[in-house]
């Protein structure tokens, strides 16, 4: 009896060391997969889009050179296409399932690694209405396993890019355990889903109170014209939202929404300063407002991708001193 009582109580010790003598061997394996491998280099770059520049048998050393140096983003070099190699070693590690980490690149991206395609962001296209922006979505690829090589490895990136801070975020590209980079990626997007929002809230409240006292008589006429622009503004960055990109919300004619909206904003704020002061502003201050009308309406146009960054600066130019008059 006095047996049979002990052996009871060894039991569930028993068992609870049995299972700590399964688990050891896979902490252990989670603790040599933790480290993450920051990848640096010399960056070549090639504007000709051509599907071999992917191959890690190429031979790239006619490429332009690119110093990363202490460089955070390794800058777009032309509008449009460019294709970017680095030549990097890593030590694998075994039953570890690794990611790579590219933080957010701006437009559009495709990436290979040894010659494979391990993930894409947005849609690439020779025209305006051809391609989708993932303009502040954080990267994260799972790379398959046998991708990764021991000692030599090729990475190639193929980008669509005409922002004018694009590029590739060198100093946050990293190779390591899938889950913490998937995560840390998913965090990232979150935030910047959290900050959207938080704008949008912002535009949408202004809106609803300008236009409620407009409407209640206790305000002016002019805070109507204001609530309209704020409500423009929201729809605008709605539809150029995280969350929208998400939805694959990629149809044309959204873009073409977005657009007639921000070419309406400077006629809405000729209306506001009329209903404000009585009269039109001097037009060196219209001219001024209207100045990113018509390079708004440009984006109607069905436009190659090699003046999308062109027209995209001017547009975002034009747009400075508009706003400093607006909040003037």
């Amino acid at each position: 009896m006095l047996r049979q009582t002990i052996s009871r109580g060894f039991r569930p010790v028993l068992q609870v060391v049995l299972l700590l003598c399964l688990w050891l061997p896979s902490i252990a394996t989670a603790h040599e997969c933790a480290a993450e491998l920051p990848l640096s280099g010399k960056w070549r770059v090639n504007a000709v889009d051509h599907p071999d520049n992917a191959d890690p048998a190429l031979d790239d050393r006619d490429w332009s050179m690119v110093g990363q140096g202490a460089d955070r983003i390794l800058s777009r070099a032309d509008d449009g296409i460019q294709w970017y190699r680095l030549h990097f070693s890593v030590e694998t590690k075994e039953d570890c399932s690794l990611a790579l980490y590219l933080g957010k690149i701006q437009e559009v991206d495709e990436v290979y690694l040894n010659g494979t395609r391990i993930g894409a962001s947005g849609r690439m296209g020779p025209r305006w209405f051809d391609y989708v922006s993932a303009y502040r979505f954080s990267r994260a690829y799972t790379i398959p396993d046998g991708v990764l090589q021991e000692g030599d490895n090729v990475l190639a990136v193929r980008i669509l890019s005409f922002y004018l801070d694009s590029g590739i975020p060198v100093s946050n590209l990293t190779i390591g355990p899938a889950d913490e980079l998937k995560a840390h990626a998913l965090y990232e997007n979150l935030y910047t889903k959290r900050i959207e929002t938080a704008i949008l809230a912002i535009n949408l409240l202004g809106a609803l109170l300008l236009g409620v006292t407009a409407l209640s008589g206790s305000g002016a006429i002019s805070h109507r014209w204001l609530s309209l622009v704020l409500l423009m503004l929201a729809a605008a960055y709605s539809i150029e939202s995280l969350s929208a990109y998400e939805l694959r919300l990629e149809y044309p004619v959204l873009k073409r929404i977005t657009f007639i909206l921000m070419a309406m904003i400077p006629v809405i704020y000729l209306r506001f300063h009329y209903a404000l002061f009585g009269g039109y502003p001097q037009w060196s201050d219209t001219a001024v407002a209207l100045a990113p009308l018509p390079l708004a309406l440009l984006h109607q146009f069905n436009l190659p991708v090699s003046l999308i960054g062109v027209s995209y600066d001017l547009w975002h130019i034009s747009f400075l001193p508009f706003g400093l008059l607006l909040l003037y």
